[in-house]
C-alpha cells in the first residue's frame, strides 16, 4: 500500500513539473500568431493572398489559416465563417488576425480606382483580436464571441503600405484582397503600429451587425444540410420543429435530436457544432439522413434566405406526414415504371435481335 502511495506522490510531484515548464516554455517562447483568411475566392487566388502575407511578415512565423469556403457574394456566408473562429478562442486566441475578402466588395469599381461603397478597414478589439476586410457589418462579428468591443478603426492606406515595403503599386491592380489586406495583415504581424497603416475613424461608421432569426447561415457542401440562426437551445430534444420558408409553405416536420439516426431521408434538427453569428447559443442543424436536404427540399433554399422555425401543430404533423407518404408512392411508381421499361427495352431488343436473324 504503501508502494503504491509512492508512486503516485512522485507521479504527482512530475505531473506538477511538467506543467510549470510547459508554463515556463508558453511564457518564453509565446505560441504564433494566428492568420485566418476567410473568402470566397477560388485556390489559385486564395494561394496568393497567404504568400502575401507569409512573404512579406517580419520576425515569428504566423500560422496562417486558408477558408475559402463563404458562399459567392454572400456577406451572411462570411459572417458565419468568422462566427465559427471568433467563437473558438483555443484555436483562434486573442490577437488572431482575420482577412475577410467577399467580392463584390474586394474590387475596383469606380473610375478613380476606389470602391463606392466600403472603405478598406482594420479593426482592433479589446484583446487584440484584428479583422480586416470591407467596411461591412461583419466586422462587428467579435463583439457577439467574447472578444470585446472594437476599440480602433482605420482606413488601410496603401500608399503607407507601400511605404513601409508590404507591397508595389501596379497598373492591373484591381483586386484589394492582394494589395491591400494580404499587406495590411503582413504589417500587423510584423508589430507595425496600427496609424502607419492609415488614418484612423470612428468606430461608429462600422455598420451594425443585424442577421435576422431563422436566416439560413450555411449549407453545407456536399450534404446539403443547412445551418440557421436559430439557437437550437430553443426546441427540446425529442420535439418536432415545423420550418416554413418565407412566404409561409411548409417545408419539413424535423425531429429534434443529437444524433443523426432514422432512416434514410429522415429529417432531423439536431445541436450544431457552430455558434450562431450573433452569439445566442449553437445554430439549428438541419439534416437528412444519409440524403441531401437541400434536394430533399426542391434544391430551392439559399445562404441568407430566412425562414421560420417554431413548435409543431398537430396539423403541420399531419400535411407532412401526408406529404411524405405520396412522395413515396411517387418514388414507388416511378421505380416499377423504371424497371418496366428496362424490361421492354430488353424483350424488344430480343425481339428485334431474332427478326433479324431469321432475315438472313
Amino acid at each position: 500500500m504503501n508502494a503504491i502511495r509512492e508512486r503516485v506522490e512522485e507521479d504527482s510531484r512530475q505531473y506538477s513539473g511538467w506543467e510549470f515548464y510547459l508554463q515556463n516554455q508558453r511564457e518564453k517562447s509565446p505560441a504564433a500568431r494566428v492568420v485566418v483568411a476567410i473568402s470566397d475566392l477560388d485556390d489559385n487566388a486564395a494561394e496568393e493572398q497567404e504568400v502575401s502575407v507569409l512573404s512579406q511578415a517580419l520576425g515569428p512565423r504566423p500560422v496562417f489559416s486558408r477558408a475559402n469556403v463563404v458562399k459567392p457574394y454572400s456577406t451572411v456566408s462570411a459572417a458565419h465563417a468568422l462566427a465559427a473562429r471568433l467563437s473558438k478562442p483555443k484555436l483562434c486566441p486573442p490577437g488572431s488576425i482575420f482577412i475577410v475578402t467577399v467580392d463584390p466588395h474586394v474590387g475596383k469599381n469606380a473610375s478613380d480606382g476606389k470602391n463606392i461603397a466600403d472603405r478598406r478597414a482594420l479593426v482592433k478589439y479589446d484583446d487584440d483580436t484584428v479583422i480586416i476586410g470591407p467596411n461591412r457589418p461583419y466586422l462587428r462579428t467579435g463583439e457577439f464571441h467574447g472578444r470585446g468591443n472594437i476599440v480602433e478603426a482605420y482606413e488601410v492606406d496603401k500608399q503607407k503600405l507601400i511605404d513601409l515595403g508590404f507591397t508595389v503599386d501596379g497598373e492591373d491592380d484591381v483586386f484589394d484582397g492582394l494589395s491591400r489586406f494580404g499587406p495590411a495583415a503582413a504589417a500587423v504581424c510584423s508589430d507595425i503600429p496600427l496609424q502607419y497603416l492609415g488614418d484612423q475613424f470612428p468606430v461608429e461608421e462600422i455598420p451594425e451587425l443585424s442577421i435576422p432569426k431563422g436566416a439560413i447561415t450555411d449549407i453545407e457542401e456536399p450534404y446539403g444540410n443547412i445551418r440557421a440562426e436559430v439557437p437550437c437551445e430553443e426546441f427540446p430534444l425529442g420535439s418536432n420543429v415545423t420550418v416554413r420558408n418565407g412566404n409561409g409553405e411548409l417545408l419539413c416536420v424535423a425531429k429534434r435530436s443529437t444524433a443523426f439516426t432514422g432512416e434514410k431521408g429522415t429529417i432531423l434538427a439536431t445541436d450544431g457544432s457552430k455558434a450562431c453569428i450573433q452569439g445566442s447559443g449553437r445554430a439549428l442543424y438541419l439534416v437528412a439522413v444519409q440524403d441531401s436536404l437541400v434536394e430533399r427540399l426542391d434544391g430551392k433554399l439559399e445562404v441568407g434566405d430566412v425562414l421560420d422555425f417554431s413548435p409543431s401543430q398537430a396539423s403541420d404533423i399531419i400535411e407532412w406526414t401526408g406529404r411524405q407518404a405520396l412522395s413515396g408512392l411517387k418514388d414507388g411508381v416511378s421505380e416499377i415504371l423504371e424497371k418496366n421499361r428496362r424490361r421492354l427495352k430488353g424483350l424488344l431488343g430480343r425481339a428485334i435481335g431474332r427478326v433479324l436473324i431469321s432475315c438472313k
